[in-house]
């Protein structure tokens, strides 16, 4: 499993909720398309090693071949012919299907070795697929190494903190904050996390955050009704009194973009 450093205070004893469903997996399905001049076998045992490798990550959620097949009407293998490098048409094809992500895998030659040529399209259509490239197992076979790559290739987070702003849960666990404006989380998995912001005089703010691979996801300032905010009641006090409570070694970060302490 992946970890994930935040710029907050870290102390000894961290609270985690093991009853969390979170990090929900991102949905996901497969093109596979082959070079006419491959014999059929290394299409399939790509295609099947791609499903294995999907089914196996806890990081996604495979739509499977006969449900995508119902929602479009058609082989989604056939969208490679379709949208070509169309994102609008790819983009449309996630919202049919009700997925995160589609992993379009094309299987040709590289010289004399079968190779992949990988994108990923997403319901935003203005983000551009970047190409990726990588040898295929002789005979085919899912390219384990570049798959990780792409497909599990951590994303941050950055949270606007209000004044008063004291705690920090993520997935379950919480930290205590340090006085600061934002907090930065790394290393998150790909997936949907939820994200729970609390402080003195301050309503609990819940958020659902998607993180796709290598992605970056900023959550600014929540808006506020004045009848919503409480007195601080000088927050700053408060929260080294909490901190003083916790005991230990608590090591202060200021929130300006330093590397912070990692959670696993």
């Amino acid at each position: 499993m992946f970890r994930w450093s935040i710029n907050l205070l870290a102390f000894g004893v961290f609270q985690a909720s093991l009853a969390s469903p979170w990090p929900e997996p991102l949905r996901i399905t497969s093109v596979v398309v082959e070079d006419a001049a491959l014999p059929a076998s290394v299409a399939q045992k790509t295609k099947e090693g791609l499903e294995t490798f999907l089914q196996s990550s806890p990081s996604y959620s495979l739509l499977k071949t006969s449900e995508a097949e119902r929602r479009l009407g058609t082989s989604p293998d056939r969208l490679s012919a379709q949208c070509a490098a169309d994102s609008r048409c790819w983009s449309r094809a996630c919202e049919r299907l009700g997925v995160d992500l589609i992993i379009h895998l094309e299987v040709g030659f590289s010289g004399s070795r079968e190779q992949a040529f990988i994108r990923l399209h997403q319901p935003d259509s203005r983000a551009t697929p970047s190409l990726h490239q990588y040898l295929l197992p002789r005979g085919g076979g899912a390219p384990l190494e570049g798959l990780e790559t792409i497909l599990h290739t951590p994303g941050s987070l950055r949270i606007a903190l209000e004044n008063g702003s004291t705690h920090l849960r993520v997935d379950g666990q919480s930290r205590l904050l340090s006085p600061s404006h934002f907090a930065r989380i790394q290393n998150l998995a790909p997936g949907n996390h939820e994200i729970v912001v609390e402080g003195l005089g301050l309503p609990q703010r819940t958020e659902v955050i998607k993180i796709l691979p290598g992605g970056s996801h900023e959550i600014p300032l929540p808006t506020r009704n004045l009848s919503e905010i409480k007195p601080e009641n000088k927050w700053w006090g408060a929260w080294a009194g909490g901190a003083l409570l916790l005991g230990g070694s608590i090591a202060i970060l200021s929130g300006t973009g330093h590397s912070g302490s990692a959670w696993r």
